[in-house]
């Protein structure tokens, strides 16, 4: 591996000054790049600081760099050579380097089998070295594992002299299968030059790239909102795929938008646009829960989520969202995901393509993992603000906060927080941000809080903050301990003592959340929250949250009411007689199974094998206990692979139901 020589101070863990880094941009200025690399010299001398050193001197390497061939690729396809030719107008000295990023999720590089695929071949008129190098993410922790060796380092003893070329030929490289989602994606080639020896490369501006297509339609994905009333125009959006669940850009098919129950007014032939999705409008003359159909002229179907036609405007509406997503601001996300969204690109990927309702991008903060400084930060609130329309789709500025005793959403109330950085190998990160958010407006839900990953310490809890904790993500369900299926990739998919069920026996007052925490430009396509409230507002869906007033699915878009007498979901109510529970929902697929805990305990259980239920329930006396409801569905066909035939799952935010006082007998 390249050694870095650790020049100037390293800055003590805990106590980085941000005002030195946001002195970055106006040094750029006054100084140009020889100020801003001599500041990060400074700043990143270390091993765990490399990918912020990265991050932060991106378009300051020397040189520029072109691909050569072919002119574009397809997901999945095998290409028999690709060349990335780069040079330098100022040469390289003596003893420097230039590194080769190969795209992630490609076949690997290799330097040692030349008849095997990924073999790297090194042409140059100067002597050189090659070795593979880790991705400095995954140098930082240490990652060892094959797919983090994306580098291809090329040593030259002797430097490389001004306009000479250096050719990387990548043979028989399986391109990977994510195309872009919606602001179109790249086979990209970073390459990173130490161009005067001094061990610190930096990556060159406008890094070479070639379009990477999506393959054929195969199926068709129909979203509807949730809830509307008589008369009223409802959005409904539907996005055609490949077999690798790539948006099919260009797909030039017809749909015809078909109801199986009458009173509905649909659209004529819709066209699909060239982002692969199109929106129309439904409108229905009568109450009920309608679900949508959709057919090609080609002969794909899809059938939509429920939507439920109230005869008057209802007090509350549901409304979906992903408050967990990552894009390019993420340092993890830019080292391993095959496709990663821009910022602004992420707002309009979960708007127009999975017809979400709000949305929050929630990338890493922490300037040391090299993920973004404060000028960043006020870019992307800029970008928040601007996608925030309200009455069609609400964003929250948000943050993600990792440390080893746990990870934390930051969600906002507002429009113009401040930067927040923290060091995430600080064992006091999480006390330290909260004192920081002192007298701020915002929650701060735990996330994956009982995989073996970083689990929540539920000793340190804020309850003002935390309302509600995210119980199902990509990286598992955390509903109670040995959750079957548990959907978790990790070493242990649930710790005793630590997950949902545990929390609300220790007494915690927690509602539920669950978002897809992707990385990979998919918002909306594992893990969502409905959040009922007045209005499609960040206000409204903030307070929603804050109040509980929200439940949790795998994927399924399921239409879920559910009140103890009388008092919704997340709510703190006090009974003098037994009190009654009613539960009424409408689901993409069949309900298998509806289910009353109480006290972490099944009470009630019924098999409706319908779409639809409503059920009245009566607990036998009062007692003081918590209730949610669980529902169980059939797995749902048309979904991306994450969800595909996998059981679905639905889940309430709990009721907690106290003794009133008993007035004494005479």
């Amino acid at each position: 591996m390249v050694k870095r020589k650790r020049t100037g101070r390293m800055f003590k863990r805990g106590v980085f000054a941000i005002g030195v880094l946001a002195g970055l941009a106006r040094m750029a200025v006054a100084d140009g790049p020889a100020g801003v690399l001599a500041t990060c010299k400074s700043l990143y001398p270390g091993k765990d600081t490399l990918a912020a050193y990265e991050y932060f001197t991106k378009g300051h390497g020397e040189g520029s760099a072109v691909v050569e061939s072919p002119t574009q690729v397809q997901v999945a396809e095998t290409i028999p050579e690709t060349v990335i030719a780069y040079s330098s107008p100022s040469g390289i000295a003596p003893g420097g380097l230039v590194k080769l990023w190969c795209p992630n999720g490609a076949t690997n590089p290799q330097l040692e089998h030349p008849d095997q695929p990924g073999f790297v071949q090194i042409e140059t008129s100067v002597p050189f070295e090659t070795e593979l190098d880790v991705v400095n993410f995954w140098k930082q922790y240490n990652g060892k594992n094959p797919n983090s060796f994306r580098f291809v380092n090329v040593k030259l003893p002797k430097g490389l002299p001004p306009g000479k070329a250096l050719r990387f030929r990548w043979k028989n490289v399986k391109v990977d299968s994510r195309a872009g989602r919606f602001n179109g994606d790249h086979w990209l080639f970073q390459i990173a030059v130490d161009h005067d020896a001094d061990g610190f490369a930096e990556l060159i501006p406008n890094p070479p790239a070639v379009p990477k297509l999506p393959g054929l339609a195969v199926r068709m994905l129909a979203r509807i909102a949730s809830t509307t009333i008589i008369g009223e125009p409802v959005r409904l959006n539907v996005c055609a795929f490949d077999a690798l669940d790539n948006p099919a850009s260009g797909y030039a098919g017809r749909l015809t938008v078909a109801c199986d129950q009458g009173g509905v007014l649909l659209p004529k032939d819709v066209d699909i646009s060239a982002h692969g999705a199109a929106q129309c409008d439904v409108s229905f003359s009568k109450p009920g829960f309608y679900w949508i159909k959709i057919r090609s002229s080609d002969g794909m179907e899809a059938e939509s989520n429920p939507v439920e036609v109230f005869a008057t405007d209802p007090k509350m509406r549901l409304y979906w969202g992903d408050l967990h997503v990552h894009t390019e601001m993420s340092a993890d996300a830019r080292s391993s995901a095959h496709t990663v969204s821009s910022y602004a690109g992420s707002y309009d990927i979960g708007r127009y393509q999975y017809a979400l309702d709000f949305q929050a991008n929630s990338d890493h903060q922490g300037v040391r993992q090299g993920n973004y400084g404060p000028d960043d930060w006020e870019t992307m609130r800029r970008i928040t603000n601007e996608a925030n329309e309200p009455g069609r789709f609400a964003t929250l500025i948000a943050a993600e906060l990792s440390g080893p005793k746990g990870d934390q959403i930051v969600y906002y109330a507002g429009a113009s927080p401040s930067f927040l950085d923290h060091d995430a190998a600080d064992p006091k990160n999480r006390e330290a941000a909260w004192e920081k958010l002192r007298g701020i407006e915002c929650l701060t839900p735990p996330h994956h809080f009982c995989q073996s990953m970083r689990p929540w310490d539920w000793s340190v809890f804020n309850p003002a903050l935390q309302p509600v904790c995210e119980i199902f993500s990509n990286h598992g369900r955390g509903e109670f301990f040995g959750n079957d299926p548990a959907y978790s990739g990790h070493g242990t998919a649930t710790l005793e003592g630590d997950t949902w069920v545990d929390q609300l026996n220790a007494g915690k007052k927690l509602g539920v959340i669950a978002n897809s925490d992707d990385h990979w430009a998919r918002p909306g396509t594992c893990g969502l929250t409905g959040v009922w409230a007045p209005a499609l507002t960040r206000d409204a869906i903030y307070q929603g949250i804050k109040i509980r007033r929200c439940y949790a699915t795998t994927d399924a878009r399921v239409i879920l009411h559910f009140s103890v007498d009388g008092s919704e979901m997340g709510q703190e109510i006090t009974c003098k007689k037994p009190p009654t529970f009613n539960i009424r929902a409408a689901a993409p697929e069949p309900i298998q199974k509806l289910e009353i805990i109480r006290d972490g305990e099944i009470v009630h259980s019924q098999d409706p094998h319908g779409r639809q239920v409503d059920v009245s329930w009566q607990e036998e006396n009062v007692r003081d206990a918590y209730y949610y409801v669980r529902l169980t569905l059939a797995p749902e066909k048309n979904a991306e692979a994450s969800m595909r035939n996998k059981q679905q799952f639905v889940w309430s935010s709990p009721v907690w139901v106290s003794r009133g006082v008993r007035e004494e007998t005479r």
